[in-house]
């Protein structure tokens, strides 16, 4: 009997010894992000050994590593119940079309990491499928904000139900919706709400509020909808802040700004870098509120387009490839600098207007074969003085348009644009890029 006894031990220490051999050998990797205000963006390869390798049953995430491999479905919502890391590994689809709870109570969070080629996907949310008030990502209809979301990497899809955010918000009458806490510093992040793309969801009695959304890279799409922003929410975000990456927002309510909030909330919103992509649709204004008061809103750098027209603020360095389309154009106004970085090509497929030889920098190179101009300005004729008649044909004959010399720069020739003035009472107008 006790040879027996120990044999068992034996067998089971043998097999203990393999178990845990082999979860060393089968170290996960995973490319954490970090960012520092003045180098901007940087990675480190990391690894991990303890996990729980993620099943059609794992609804519930504690604190700890899970791991996303191969093509896996998830039937029921998902709650997260501690500080939980999730690694989406090269090539995995993980799906869960019910969503995530990831509720802002006892500080719960989730972080998402990707490999090295960042071809891991996360759906979290399908059309149909997602909960009426229950966020893609966040909270649900008990009114519960949104926990906090950091994005590392790997492709994330996130919709919401009806009334709740993508990522973000639930709601429910009587409370706030509040939008929790974002962040994302690399991968793909498409987020679709009813209510805010990523942000706040909606409640009969006070829109949702008290979110902070920071995007420092990566590819972020957010669309509303819903009566909130695309970005941000009912009455507003905290604080949004896009300091990289490329962003594009567009919403459907037309009480709204695109990024940042409605009625008369006073969002904070800054830009300081990336490429923000805004399109207004119906909404009543791209960034602020939808009541005409801009909010706390600063663009001090990144290349802000506004529909179908971009302009450069302050000095903006391009970090990767961009194209101009042939139906957009691109501004560097006077005082801005584009910085092209070595390796870095700006493609011109429809209009790019630069002060000046300066406004352009950087090894990086200048494509493309759409339209290079420079800012023609008015020359007005002496003598000519309102009298309280139409004085229309006197000024078409006085005035001239001043066109600076042609100039070449990163192998491009920019001119003025041709074409005359536009000239009715009251009004006269350059010939437009």
């Amino acid at each position: 009997m006790k040879k027996k006894l120990l044999g068992l031990l034996l067998v089971l220490t043998l097999l203990s010894a393999l178990c845990c051999t082999a979860l060393a050998a089968d170290a996960v990797s995973y490319v954490e992000y970090s960012w520092n205000e003045t180098t901007g963006l940087s990675s480190e390869t990391k690894s991990v050994t303890e996990y729980t390798e993620i099943t059609a049953g794992t609804t519930t995430w504690n604190d700890g590593w899970y791991i996303a491999k191969g093509d896996v479905t998830i039937g029921s919502r998902v709650t997260v119940k501690g500080h939980a890391k999730l690694i989406l590994t090269d090539g995995a689809v993980l799906t869960i079309p019910k969503g995530i709870t990831l509720q802002k109570s006892n500080y719960r969070s989730l972080n998402i990491y990707g490999q090295t080629a960042g071809t891991g996907t996360l759906t979290s949310g399908v059309y149909g499928q997602t909960p009426d008030c229950h966020a893609g990502i966040g909270g649900d209809d008990d009114g519960t904000a949104g926990g906090t979301l950091t994005i590392h990497g790997g492709n994330v899809k996130a919709k919401g139900g009806y009334y709740a955010a993508g990522i973000g918000g639930g709601c429910e009458t009587g409370s706030s919706a509040n939008g929790g806490d974002f962040t994302v510093y690399h991968g793909t992040v498409y987020a679709e709400g009813h209510a805010a793309g990523i942000g706040t969801g909606e409640s009969n009695a006070v829109d949702g509020s008290r979110g902070t959304v920071q995007i420092y890279g990566g590819t972020v799409t957010a669309t509303s909808s819903g009566r909130s922003a695309a970005i941000g929410g009912g009455q507003s975000a905290d604080s949004i802040l896009i300091a990289g990456g490329v962003v594009n927002a567009s919403t459907t309510y037309d009480d709204t700004a695109v990024i940042g909030g409605r009625n008369t909330a006073t969002p904070s919103v800054k830009i300081t870098g990336g490429v923000v992509n805004i399109t207004k649709g119906n909404a009543a204004d791209y960034l602020g509120n939808g009541y005409g008061n801009m909010g706390k809103v600063s663009i001090t750098g990144g290349i802000v387009y506004k529909d179908n027209m971009g302009t450069v603020y302050g000095e903006t360095t391009l970090e990767q490839d961009l194209q101009i389309p042939a139906e957009k154009g691109l501004v560097v106004p006077q005082g801005a600098k584009l910085i092209i970085s070595d390796g870095v090509t700006l493609t011109n497929s429809g209009t790019l207007q630069i002060e000046d030889a300066s406004s352009l920098g950087g090894n990086g190179a200048l494509a493309g074969e759409g339209s290079f101009t420079l800012p023609a300005s008015i020359g007005l004729p002496n003598g000519l003085t309102y009298t309280g008649q139409d004085l229309t044909a006197e000024a078409k004959n006085g005035i001239q348009i001043v066109r600076p010399s042609p100039i070449v720069v990163k192998g491009k020739t920019f001119a003025a644009p041709t074409g005359e003035c536009t000239i009715t009472p009251g009004e006269v107008k350059l010939p437009q890029i």
